[in-house]
């Protein structure tokens, strides 16, 4: 007997081409995002619904009501802290905001965010049945990272190129998390592949991310994000250091071109250095200190205030804005310790920690990655506030992969 020749697909190829293409609705709204969206719209439309019924339908509510309770799969370091800050923040910051008679706008603004910060909960599903895995969240952060940049260095040229891109007058692209992630993670890719041996498609692709990474980069160059470009910076000297250590021999050709190139460019690097600075002289830490003790004096204004914060929607008199009365800080720090009190603060607390704990091994394996989703973080909590953005949502579900796939 003749045996049957071998299939030339095994029966976990149709289901891993099904569950890429159920990723095709998060895709979408990604492109869309990237295209003509922007991290903290002003005037909210039909591109915002559009995303967020894109997303919506990526995260399946009917998975994430299975997942939930599924009870063979263990459930992740993030999911308790998750779960109660979920039921914190819709339950006793919304009663405080509506009994309060905060602005709808302000509160649903408030809300858009706390689900951004809840992604991890709300895609577990998802990440689950490696439909949104790790590879497609990266890659989507890239393209919005990238897309941004080049929409911000656009805007610099010709602000009117960009008028069919959005419907914001301030875009505020180049403060997305994306933004930094993108400069550090393809930077990275670009000192990895300078280790590797010298072919045409390594060059190219080292070229490729080289070129990219310095996109990124000059968008927030221009926009003068002191932090974002610092950061920048300090990631890809610690990378090349780890790379060295690791390969001396391979890198040190390297070391001596990167040398020669300080030397040669650094006049046009002063250029760069000098209006960062110049702004550092003129608005030193742009009042962030004294915002976050300006929302330390309403808290602690009342036990109540102190315990459970002022609710969503709720206003203040930011230092960091003239002492306007608006509704955001520039950190996630001091906008949850502001609308949800210690109880909404510790609880955060003890979910981004619990999402970050993976994060010492990928050192190790990825320092690219590595310092590609800290450094944005750190800014984000204490500096910017582009936590209350998409972006910010996308980092911590790639954080959220990168802890499933350590329980696996």
């Amino acid at each position: 007997m003749i045996a049957a020749p071998p299939m030339p697909f095994s029966n976990e190829v149709p289901a891993q081409l099904f569950r890429r293409r159920r990723a095709i609705p998060f895709i979408l709204a990604v492109l869309i995002y990237a295209v003509s969206g922007s991290p903290t719209p002003d005037n909210p439309g039909l591109i915002e619904l559009l995303i967020g019924m894109l997303l919506i339908i990526a995260a399946s509510p009917v998975g994430i009501i299975r997942s939930w309770h599924k009870e063979d799969e263990p459930a992740p370091a993030y999911w308790g802290s998750a779960v109660a800050l979920g039921a914190y923040g819709f339950t006793i910051s919304l009663a405080i905001a509506l009994f309060a008679d905060h602005e709808i706008i302000a509160i649903i603004r408030d809300l858009a965010s706390f689900i951004f910060l809840l992604f991890p909960l709300f895609f577990l599903s998802a990440i689950r049945r490696n439909y949104l895995d790790g590879d497609v969240l990266i890659a989507g952060t890239i393209i919005i990272g990238i897309a941004f940049a080049l929409r911000s260095l656009l805007q610099a040229l010709d602000d009117g190129l960009l008028v069919f891109l959005s419907r914001d007058p301030l875009y505020y692209l180049a403060n997305s998390p994306c933004v930094l992630f993108a400069a550090i993670w393809l930077g990275a890719q670009a000192i990895k592949a300078a280790g590797n041996p010298a072919t045409i498609k390594s060059m190219l692709l080292m070229a490729l991310a080289v070129l990219a990474s310095g996109a990124c980069v000059m968008a927030l160059i221009i926009t003068l994000q002191r932090a974002s470009t610092g950061l920048w910076v300090f990631s890809l000297a610690m990378i090349f250091i780890l790379h060295f250590l690791k390969a001396p021999y391979r890198y040190m050709g390297w070391l001596v071109v990167l040398i020669c190139a300080g030397v040669f460019f650094s006049a046009d690097m002063a250029a760069i250095y000098g209006p960062l600075m110049e702004k550092t002289h003129n608005v030193g830490a742009n009042m962030r200190l004294q915002e976050l003790a300006a929302v330390w004096a309403v808290i602690t204004a009342s036990p109540l205030s102190f315990i459970f914060g002022t609710g969503w929607g709720a206003m203040f008199a930011s230092p960091a804005v003239g002492n306007m009365s608006v509704n955001f800080t520039h950190g996630l720090l001091g906008s949850i310790l502001l609308k949800t009190g210690i109880c909404g603060t510790l609880l955060t607390f003890l979910y981004i920690a619990a999402l970050v704990r993976p994060m010492a091994n990928v050192l190790k394996t990825a320092p690219g990655l590595f310092f590609a989703l800290l450094c944005p973080l750190f800014i984000d909590i204490f500096l910017y506030a582009a936590f209350k953005s998409l972006d910010f949502g996308l980092l911590l579900l790639i954080l959220a992969a990168l802890s499933l796939k350590k329980q696996d």
